[in-house]
């Protein structure tokens, strides 16, 4: 049976998680052949996403065939309608402006619209909206706002959407605050006792409280290069799951942390010598990106059970091999510190343990592994630049003291092809690492690479 013939339900979940982040289908696909592109055009919810930018540089008439095409072939389908204004309003015609929201409000009602996203309030000008979109928005489950100059007192060029989407009382669940102040006009949306997911800058949230919002569950904290006396936020008790970027000691500080149990560290800054240490009680579950095991100090989390430590800083692949040396030498010196001198700092002690071996040499990794013999589940992440892995297979491989003595599962995240000769290697490796625990619980070594190649050592069927 060839993939064109699967089941339509099996082709729609597909292709709605290939297109998981909102993106429409592409050229590419729908020239594949003509059941592809039929098919595509077949399941309206793949074409949900309608997006008016009245700063295009797009004549307006083509911009109204794609936006005509795009509901088209959304049919009934609930849409997720974005607005963009940027700083660069290049269409300054208010009647084309009109003609491309009336065409909206037209073939798009707003009793459609599943999410509304706003971007450049500063900077439209023209008919307001709530006299465009008419109607009840209670099919409306997520806001997200994202813009510069917000005034939290003077009304803003959207305020009559805004004030419309209140009046309609949606069961709203997602909100995202991307400002420097929440507009006044939205206050009411903020004691909506649906909501379970926010995002928001720091000086967005600090006007929120979390108690207000009995099912939230989620909150991504955005912060900033400001001022450090600009990246404190709130003193609130943050939910379950917490997602911060641009993580710094400011904001460590006045953290209510004793709720969340997965905390997820994307970016750092300012850590270097800080005496700062957040205490997580409750922590389960701990992501930091890029990678720095240095930075275990910090958190007072004896309950963590997964550490994820497997991405590297998207300019480390641009260095020279100089450069990354001289970053592996300084995480060298600082790990080992943490993982030997200073040991009684760390309070971590996690069960699984995924963690990228770029930034970090094979030494360090044996320190980290002896300091952390409760191991069960390790997943290590080799690159092309990945440093040479062979002190640490050689502890694995040991019979009588072996590296990880509790280690159940191990995974090889791999940059090469299963045919080449390094594959090979690392199966006979894996076959004599299997062999000398077989008094151990090692149940499998199984490694991968981005081609979706797999390949496994199972025990009991390939020993």
């Amino acid at each position: 049976m060839t993939v064109v013939k699967l089941p339509i339900e099996i082709w729609k979940e597909i292709l709605e998680w290939l297109y998981v982040d909102g993106e429409i289908p592409s050229r590419d696909h729908a020239l594949v052949s003509r059941d592809w592109k039929q098919m595509l055009l077949s399941l309206p919810t793949l074409w949900r996403k309608v997006e008016i930018n009245l700063a295009s540089r797009d004549p307006l008439q083509v911009i109204q065939d794609r936006l005509e095409r795009r509901l088209h072939h959304a049919k009934e389908a609930t849409l997720d309608v974005s607005l963009i204004t940027t700083w660069l309003n290049i269409r300054s015609e208010e009647s084309c402006h009109i003609d491309l929201l009336k065409k909206l409000a037209r073939l798009g009602p707003v009793e459609r619209w599943h999410s509304l996203s706003i971007s450049g309030y500063q900077r439209y000008s023209g008919v307001p909206l709530d006299e465009v979109f008419v109607g009840s928005f209670t099919s409306i489950q997520a806001l997200s706002i994202h813009g510069f100059d917000y005034s939290s007192t003077v009304p803003g060029p959207y305020s009559g959407l805004f004030n419309a989407v209140v009046r309609s009382k949606p069961r709203l669940k997602h909100l995202a605050l991307d400002v420097n102040c929440v507009p006044f006009e939205i206050q009411p949306l903020l004691r909506l006792q649906s909501i379970t997911t926010i995002f928001g800058t720091i000086a967005s949230l600090k006007t929120i409280s979390y108690d207000t919002f009995p099912n939230l569950c989620k909150i991504t904290i955005n912060g900033s290069d400001g001022a450090p006396n600009d990246q404190q936020v709130s003193h609130n008790p943050l939910p379950a799951t917490v997602t911060i970027r641009k993580f710094r000691p400011e904001v460590a500080r006045n953290m209510e942390a004793h709720n969340i149990s997965t905390l997820f560290i994307d970016q750092y800054y300012g850590w270097e010598g800080f005496g700062t240490s957040l205490e997580l009680p409750n922590l389960h579950t701990l992501r930091i990106r890029p990678c720095a095991p240095q930075l275990l100090q910090v958190f007072k989390a004896p309950k963590v059970q997964v550490l994820d430590l497997s991405k590297v800083d998207k300019q480390t692949a641009d260095l020279s091999r100089g450069q990354l040396e001289k970053i592996r030498q300084k995480n060298k010196t600082s790990t080992s510190s943490l993982f030997q001198e200073n040991r009684h700092l760390l309070t971590i002690y996690p069960t699984s343990l995924v963690i990228h071996f770029e930034e970090i040499t094979d030494s360090v990794l044996v320190i980290m592994l002896e300091a952390w013999p409760q191991l069960k589940h390790l997943t290590v992440v080799l690159s092309e630049n990945s440093y040479c892995f062979g002190m640490v297979s050689k502890h694995l491989l040991d019979a009588t003291s072996p590296l990880c003595p509790r280690l159940e599962n191990l995974m090889m995240e791999v940059w090469w092809h299963r045919n080449g000769q390094n594959w090979q290697g690392w199966r006979v490796m894996a076959k004599k690492m299997m062999n000398s625990r077989l008094n151990g619980p090692l149940e499998s070594i199984v490694w991968k690479n981005s081609w979706f190649e797999v390949d496994s050592i199972i025990r009991g069927l390939c020993c």
